[in-house]
């Protein structure tokens, strides 16, 4: 009876995903990024924003007329940059962020989205800059997967072509017993074509 009751609800949900429309798309853009936390300010100078980039690949398949889910594959460069005058300390921490977006479509183009994110931590590099001295060490205490949340907005044009501004505030500290959250947003152009008609 289990079972049958499985195979069923497969059943159900493949028949919705085989008449839903699903397209797929591609998109580039520019980041900023900053830690936030209690252990996040410097012992000497300032924070500042550290400027990366964000670029990958997502599907976007329609619930409803106006609702669509969104889950994307995404690499994104984030971390923080520390200032004390001309010395710098710049934290580069590269991940994959796989982001499930709930997004509502209005009619004219516009978009809003809403969504959890699960990042997988690529690299992770801290560079000092004193004087004429650079040093670059690897950072072995950053966590590998770290969880978050992501608002957006954008539109989207009849030809494909559209526009995304997301922001993302993480639930989970970014290194190992720091309490030092990535916090970020980036603006992005995107491409979207369909797969089913």
């Amino acid at each position: 009876m289990k079972k049958n009751c499985l195979l069923l609800v497969l059943a159900i949900i493949f028949s919705a995903y085989a008449h839903a429309q699903v397209e797929a798309g591609i998109k580039l853009g520019a980041n900023l990024y900053n830690f936030l936390g209690e252990d996040s300010k410097p012992a000497i100078g300032d924070k500042n924003l550290k400027p990366g980039i964000v670029a990958g690949v997502f599907t976007d398949i329609r619930l409803a007329k106006l609702f669509s889910v969104q889950p994307g594959l995404l690499y994104s460069e984030e971390g923080s940059i520390h200032k004390n005058g001309e010395d710098k300390i710049t934290y580069k921490m590269n991940y994959l962020n796989l982001p499930l977006m709930l997004k509502c479509n209005l009619p004219s183009g516009f978009f809003g989205e809403i969504g959890p994110q699960v990042g997988y931590l690529l690299s992770a590099k801290v560079t000092t800059e004193v004087g004429d001295i650079t040093i670059t060490n690897k950072m072995a205490d950053a966590k590998e997967v770290v969880f978050s949340g992501n608002i957006g907005c954008g539109w989207k044009f009849k030809n494909g072509l559209g526009i995304n501004a997301r922001s993302q505030w993480a639930f989970s500290n970014s290194i190992e017993k720091v309490k030092v959250r990535n916090n970020g947003f980036y603006a992005s152009v995107f491409y979207q074509f369909k797969l089913q008609k």
